[in-house]
């Protein structure tokens, strides 16, 4: 070994003293190799360098060629604690990090932060839980304390994203099967069937629907259809869907942004289907393909898409803001391009199977949902008041929830005394006996026993009776009954769908 100073020391304080003025760079100690490179150097303004003899740093360390990291630290035992790969990755934990920082371990706490007195400020457990303010997050993140945000929440933690109303299909007021269904006729709440051709469908709710385990949801029914009548000629006027209107005020925050529709779908003829999107003046449209890969086999599709209103009639109020549909077979005056903005109404592309060639057809949907953004977030949860109670915005109905409308059931009836004059009896209902509605409804009056378009008196069932004076929130009824007993009994269901 040799060394060499400019200005030593005569005093040493060390088994190996070497000392130098202040200020420069020389180098004051060095370790080199046979072939003269040095691996450590000690320079005179105290910086060390291991693997370079220009430290930038008071500890500058420089991988060196053929070895897989930069530094290293073992236990005692030579088990990994921390390394520095060439490419700057850190592990903790893990000898090949491919990533930035990567820990690895089995304790319960990967990464906290804490204060002096150790009080856990943050903490990252080994189920990938992140905790803020508690030392044992039981979620993916859990926050004790108060949370503020400058900007948007998106995600589960932001309410209200689904614009589908019903997309889990719980709410079902009209009744739960719907056999031989005719055209623009709704089942489930806030669904239609659309159809022109000869095939015939049973709609109901059904109890197949995906698993927690395949779709994180728990869900307690799906939208089947059944074809019991089959029509293998789709004639070019012909139509087949199931569509969903949002209403204008719903669909405004759309335009001009990327949505994504997210649902399950399950069908017994596989092969590419579409879903299509139009607007309220059914002069722009835009078409999507997806495919069905296995016979009878929950599958979940997600179509991602971007609204503009450069062209065509929209509407941003109370009418039609968007049509959805997921078409099931469609004639040939309905084809056009997929995933483009049309300028006309279209349905399906000329790829469209035929789902109602058969009687075997079945087809389902569940979970549907429709969000901005380019992803397709969990399926959103919503309390059954809360969804049954937007359902009513559209179709509300005096019979008890489980009682489909135009059953003979006393129960819950419009009652009161009423006012005889002459041969006219006149009752005024109260104007607030049904939430707001989206328009002035179509009132359609029930008698006891269940007779469409009559209403029950004192003189028994089957009695004529009119509605008047009909609002967003109540109307009264008159009826032609001088019968001693003044009582006037009606049930009566408002419709205002779009």
């Amino acid at each position: 070994m040799a060394a060499t100073s400019e200005s030593g020391t005569t005093s040493p304080s060390a088994l190996l003293d070497i000392y130098r003025d202040a200020g420069g760079t020389e180098t004051l100690f060095q370790v080199g190799t046979s072939t003269d490179t040095d691996t450590f150097v000690i320079k005179s303004n105290g910086m060390l360098g291991i693997g370079t003899t220009s430290p930038l740093s008071t500890l500058s360390i420089q991988g060196i060629s053929g070895s897989s990291d930069i530094f290293a630290i073992a236990s005692s035992t030579g088990a990994n604690l921390l390394t520095v790969s060439h490419g700057g990755n850190v592990g903790i934990g893990t000898t090949t990090p491919k990533y930035n920082l990567v820990i690895n371990g089995t304790t319960d706490s990967l990464f906290q932060i804490a204060t002096s007195t150790n009080q856990k400020i943050m903490i990252i457990d080994s189920n990938g839980n992140i905790g803020i303010g508690t030392a044992s997050p039981s979620s993916k993140l859990e926050v004790v304390g108060d949370i503020k945000a400058s900007g948007d929440i998106t995600g589960s933690l932001q309410g209200n994203r689904n614009a589908i109303i019903n997309g889990d299909f719980n709410i079902w007021q009209r009744g739960t099967s719907f056999a031989a269904m005719a055209d623009n006729i709704y089942h489930t709440d806030r669904f239609k069937y659309s159809k022109v051709g000869t095939m015939v469908h049973t709609v109901s709710k059904d109890t197949d629907v995906p698993t927690q385990a395949e779709s994180d949801h728990l869900s307690n029914y799906s939208l089947k259809y059944d074809v019991t009548t089959a029509d293998a000629d789709i004639a070019a006027t012909d139509e087949l869907h199931i569509f969903h209107v949002i209403e204008g005020y719903n669909f405004a925050p759309f335009m001009g942004k990327t949505a994504t529709l997210s649902f399950w779908v399950k069908a017994v003829k596989t092969g590419i289907y579409c879903v299509t999107f139009r607007n309220s003046g059914l002069d722009r449209s835009y078409l999507v393909e997806y495919t069905i890969n296995s016979a009878s086999t929950w599958e979940k599709k997600t179509i991602t898409l971007t609204f503009s209103d450069s062209g065509g009639t929209w509407n941003y109020t109370n009418g039609i803001g968007l049509k959805i549909g997921w078409t099931l077979a469609i004639g040939s005056n309905h084809h056009d391009s997929a995933d483009t903005w049309l300028s006309a109404s279209k349905m399906g592309t000329s790829n469209q199977v035929n789902g109602a060639d058969s009687t075997d057809n079945n087809f389902w949907l569940a979970q549907v949902q429709f969000e901005l953004g380019s992803v397709a977030t969990d399926f959103e949860y919503r309390q059954f008041q809360d969804e049954l109670a937007k359902c009513q915005r559209y179709f509300f109905k005096s019979y008890d929830y489980d009682v489909a409308p135009g059953t003979a059931d006393a129960n819950g009836m419009t009652m009161t005394g009423i006012l005889a004059l002459g041969a006219i009896v006149h009752e005024r209902y109260h104007s607030a006996h049904y939430p707001e509605m989206r328009t002035n409804p179509t009132i359609v009056l029930y008698d006891a026993a269940g007779n469409s378009g009559k209403v029950s008196t004192g003189a028994g069932d089957n009695q004529a009776g009119t509605s008047h004076s009909i609002g967003c929130k109540g109307f009264y009824v008159s009826a032609s009954d001088a019968d001693t007993n003044v009582i006037l009994r009606f049930h009566y269901t408002a419709s205002a769908g779009l």
